[in-house]
């Protein structure tokens, strides 16, 4: 069966109400180079990617890109780290009054500083999430087989026309 090597294949997943969208791209290339974007909070999830992309194409360039949608996705939330900001306190006072500054590290000013606030996502559970992704990327990869068929069968068709075609001249030829 002919294959095209151009195709397009999409899926959506939601865990937990995190939602997200998975686009699989192929173009024509000798042999398999397969890319992958994943938003942060996916990251660690690259490698199952690859490998179920790998184990269903064998050439091609493939662009796999996952991304959130929707309003879904857990907003997470904002942490102080006390020891950092103590840190802060202390350096700044240390300094205050060996130098004899004024102590005007306000409030707005600590928080600001590296390290002081960092944002904590609360997000699925990691196996509910590898699941759910790697049955969305099966399902965008079939969506682009089945486009890389439909289009193989096209070209079938178109080759077949053509060889009709010469067949045709070449009789015009022999008599």
């Amino acid at each position: 069966m002919i294959r095209s090597m151009t195709g397009f294949g999409r899926a959506c997943f939601e865990v937990d109400g995190s939602g997200f969208e998975v686009e699989v791209r192929s173009v024509n290339q000798r042999h398999l180079d397969t890319r992958v974007r994943l938003p942060r909070s996916l990251s660690d999830h690259e490698g199952l990617v690859k490998a179920r992309i790998q184990a269903r194409l064998q050439r091609g360039k493939i662009d796999c890109s996952v991304s959130p949608v929707g309003g879904g996705t857990s907003p997470g939330r904002p942490e102080l780290d006390r020891e950092v900001a103590e840190g802060y306190v202390a350096a700044a006072r240390e300094l205050a009054q060996r130098f004899a500054l004024a102590d005007d590290l306000s409030t707005a000013r600590l928080l600001g500083l590296s390290g002081v606030m960092r944002f904590v996502e609360k997000g699925p559970a990691p196996e509910a999430l590898a699941a759910a992704l790697g049955a969305a990327v099966d399902a965008a990869v079939t969506g682009l087989d089945a486009m890389r068929v439909a289009g193989g069968a096209a070209l079938a068709r178109e080759r077949e026309g053509r060889l009709v075609r010469i067949e045709d001249l070449v009789a015009c030829f022999e008599s």
